[in-house]
């Protein structure tokens, strides 16, 4: 329906983006109830509003990714 509505659409791939932290501080614990998680820096934060930040880190990662050649990007 986004895209019938003329909405930019892209696939990001799902996998570890509630296991990562978004700031980068690597794995989170998660809660027994697993809508909890915890960074190694001590900050608790649910664990989809990190994955979604994750997804969207992603897609501009992508996006810069795509408007650089290859010859540049390697290097960083």
């Amino acid at each position: 329906m986004a895209h019938y509505l003329g909405m930019r659409l892209s696939r990001i791939n799902p996998r570890n983006t509630s296991a990562l932290a978004f700031d980068g501080s690597g794995k989170v614990e998660r809660s027994p109830k697993k809508d909890l998680a915890v960074f190694l820096t001590g900050k608790v934060y649910h664990a989809d509003l990190s994955a979604s930040y994750n997804i969207g880190a992603r897609y501009f990662i992508r996006a810069f990714q795509k408007s650089i050649s290859e010859t540049k990007w390697l290097p960083l």
